[in-house]
């Protein structure tokens, strides 16, 4: 991908993801480079976004620090 693409990428994810999004709904956004499994795994790691939040025995994600931590792991 290159780097104009990945830029408008970032900037299409920003605006079409919500303020706060349920794990579930990762995949809708990001296809299934990302799955629900996958971020579970390293959240119960420490190593998945630090924007987590849970409200029952759903877990959802902020969205600025989701991008953040997207950001930092494409390579």
């Amino acid at each position: 991908m290159g780097e104009k693409a990945l830029e408008n990428f970032w900037k299409e994810l920003e605006s079409a993801l919500p303020p706060i999004f349920a794990r579930h709904d990762v995949p809708k956004y990001c296809g299934t480079f990302i799955t629900p499994g996958v971020l579970a795994n390293l959240d119960s790691k420490g190593q998945g976004p630090s924007g987590k939040i849970r409200i029952g025995k759903y877990a959802g994600y902020e969205r600025t620090a989701f991008i953040a931590w997207l950001r930092s792991r494409v390579r």
